[in-house]
């Protein structure tokens, strides 16, 4: 009798949990777009798929049938076909996020928002492409939704580390006072007067002269390499500074760090 019992709720869970991954399974995910296209997300220009810069929030309209409320979303680097599992087999399981719950779901349940917070996804190293698992409150089983482009979302790395671009950001405004002010300096100097220098000046003026001159007397090539190196300088500048926020920032904060830093800091130098 007892082992009847036991038998019975056995079949009764399996039961169970069978109708919910059907139930599961009648939700599915086909098309992702991007609420806004923005520089830290966009669409790929070859197939179209999503691709957003890591640590940015994400945005997106799912597209698909069954969406609910209770509709709960988990992104994976495992690759599977549609139904199958989203955890993999060993090395396969390297990456499964946290939970995201859908928002604002139609009457009709075919489209809703999914917001990805950007601190929430980091992928290991060497995997740049995540992909969709859709379950619900009542189960603890998250279906994969395929590997179709339409469902793909691929995390681009940035650049560079936030804490090495600010070092390099630094170090290229120094480096655009630095030609400013060699501009300024060397050919304000005139061949004749170091001469002068060389031959009358003191100790100090001298060697300082005697070093200068044979730098001095190449003027066409010193004045093309310092433009030259203050224009590379100040377009990296530029780079690194629109990598960091939108074009309008960018603009703005290199204009006036090249602007202070290259120009007014060394002009005021050469004068004291």
């Amino acid at each position: 009798m007892v082992d009847g019992v036991q038998r019975f709720k056995r079949e009764a869970d399996r039961d169970e949990n069978e109708n919910s991954v059907e139930q599961q399974q009648q939700q599915q995910i086909v098309t992702v777009r991007l609420r806004n296209i923005t520089k830290k997300a966009h669409y790929d220009e070859e197939d179209g798929h999503i691709v957003a810069l890591e640590g940015g929030d994400i945005e997106l309209y799912l597209y698909g049938r069954g969406f609910s409320e209770d509709s709960k979303v988990r992104l994976t680097t495992h690759r599977a076909e549609f139904g199958n599992s989203c955890h993999g087999d060993g090395e396969e399981s390297r990456f499964l996020s946290k939970t995201f719950r859908l928002k604002q779901v139609t009457p009709g349940r075919t489209r809703a928002i999914l917001s990805i917070p950007g601190d929430e996804v980091y992928l290991p190293r060497r995997q740049n492409l995540v992909f969709f698992c859709l379950g619900r409150e009542d189960g603890e089983t998250f279906v994969h939704q395929g590997t179709e482009t339409d469902a793909v979302v691929e995390i681009a790395k940035p650049l560079l580390p936030l804490s090495l671009m600010i070092v390099f950001i630094v170090i290229l405004l120094c480096m655009s006072g630095l030609f400013s002010g060699l501009n300024l300096g060397l050919m304000a100097l005139d061949q004749t007067e170091l001469k002068v220098v060389q031959n009358t000046g003191t100790k100090s003026e001298r060697s300082f002269a005697n070093k200068i001159a044979p730098i001095r007397s190449h003027g066409n090539f010193l004045l093309c390499s310092l433009l030259l190196g203050n224009v590379l300088v100040n377009s990296s500048l530029t780079v690194l500074i629109d990598s960091l926020s939108t074009g309008t920032i960018a603009i703005v904060g290199s204009t006036l760090g090249i602007v202070i830093f290259g120009e007014i800091i060394p002009q005021v130098c050469t004068h004291l």
